[in-house]
This record gives structure tokens, sequence and C-alpha cells, in this order.
């Protein structure tokens, strides 16, 4: 058990230096969500701690959505035959490499911070501790999110053109562009199906001060289990077409 916690970081520290290595997707965790804030400062918006926890919420989602373009990165390479050929399952193969693109999107909160912080002459979190505990919840429903998605573009050979497509509408369904309720009907039940929704409330809470609340805590774990599932049935299906049927294109 200890040996396959070790090698599993061992693969996350991996995966994540070489992304360091990598400008494009350095690129990509540092520009989006600094123009977001950005954007967001020069609209007017007023409460600093919101447009932050905005703007952290923003850089990890964008990073983590970038897991299905490095699937298509290794498919292009010829190197995904090698990682879904391993006899390790699936999920344990492709799961550092979507985890570690959502740390990578860690590297925005700083930058945000920066100019939230200069733009308005500081920055306060109220709740900093429950503020870092927010971050956590982002992190996980963007990694499950992220890991849902790679094994759906494993399967599908060109889906790399949807990737556009799924990085803002479920961004602005999550709350962090336009407030969760002023969404109206039916928007706001469909965005409840995603953690980001929840994770994205839990940040904007912390970081005004408002206490945190339960609902928003159950949403992200129940809809994060739930991805998780998903995320299963769509890499055994990938793992069937791979080692059993042989009808999976790689390459």
């Amino acid at each position: 058990m200890v040996d396959a916690i070790l090698d599993y970081s061992g693969e996350l520290r991996f995966h994540f230096s070489q992304l360091l290595k990598n400008s494009y997707f350095l690129q990509l965790a540092l520009i989006p969500p600094a123009v977001f804030v950005a954007l967001r400062l020069m609209a007017g918006a007023t409460d600093a701690a919101t447009v932050w926890a905005d703007g952290t919420a923003a850089g990890i989602w964008t990073t983590s959505v970038a897991a299905v373009g490095i699937i298509g990165f290794q498919r292009a390479q010829g190197t995904l035959e090698y990682l879904v050929g391993s006899p390790r399952p699936l999920a344990w193969t492709l799961s550092p490499l979507a985890i570690s693109c959502s740390i990578l999107g860690l590297l925005s909160i700083p930058v945000t911070a920066l100019i939230v912080g200069v733009a308005r002459g500081g920055l306060f979190v109220a709740q900093p501790l429950w503020y870092a505990v927010s971050i956590v919840l982002t992190l996980i429903a963007c990694s499950v999110s992220a890991l849902c998605l790679s094994g759906l573009f494993v399967i599908t050979r060109h889906a790399i053109v949807y990737e556009p497509v799924l990085v803002a509408p479920i961004l602005l369904l999550s709350g962090a562009v336009l407030p969760y309720d002023r969404l109206g009907q039916p928007w706001q039940s469909i965005a409840l199906l995603h953690p980001l929704t929840g994770a994205v409330a839990l940040l904007q809470e912390s970081a005004d001060g408002t206490s945190l609340s339960v609902f928003w805590i159950a949403q992200v774990c129940v809809t994060a289990i739930l991805l998780v599932v998903v995320a299963r049935m769509i890499l055994r299906a990938a793992e069937k077409h791979v080692r059993v049927d042989g009808t999976l294109h790689l390459s």
C-alpha cells in the first residue's frame, strides 16, 4: 500500500514537472485567470476578496480542462498507446495526469491575488482557513471533472475540438462569472449537477465572511462522487475497447 502511494505521488510529481516545463500550459495557468480578474475589476467589481475567489476557481478550472488537450497531445506523440496499454487500471494511469493539470491551476492564486491587491489597494479574506479548505474542494471538483473528460477523450478520437465548448459554459454556470442566484431557472438546476458550482459558492462565502453553507459542501461531495462513478464507467468502456475488443484507435 505504501509503495503504491509512493509510486502514485511520483507520477504526480513527474507529470507536474513536465507541465511546468511546457510554456503553453504554464501560460494557460497564468494568463486566462489574470485576464479574467482584470476584466472583472474593469467592469467595476468592488469586493476584492470575491473577485479573487472567482479568479481562483477560473484558474483551476481552465487548467483542469487542459487535461483533455493533453490526451490529444499524447495521442499525437504516439505515447497514448503505452499509457492505455499498461497492465494497471486505466483510471490509475490517467488520474495522475488529470490531477496534475488541476494542481497547475494553483499557480493562478498568487498572480490573481497580486492583481486584485494592487488594483484595490489591498486584499482581505474573512475566513482564510475555510478559504483554504474551499480551494481543496475546488481542486477535487476540477480533478474529478478532468478525469471524466480524459476518459471521454480517450474513447473519442477527435474530441479535442470540444475543449473550448466545455470551458466557458461550466464556468458561466458555476457562479464565478454571474452570481448563482441570478442565473434563474432552469440554469440553476443544471448548475447543481457539477461540483464546481458548490466549490465557487464556498470560495465566495469564505472570502466575504458569510457562514459556510452545509448544502454547498454536500453538493460538492455528492456530485464529485457521481463524476467519479461516471469516469469509472467511461474508463472501463475504454479498457474494454482496447484490451478486449481491440477496436479503439489510439494513434
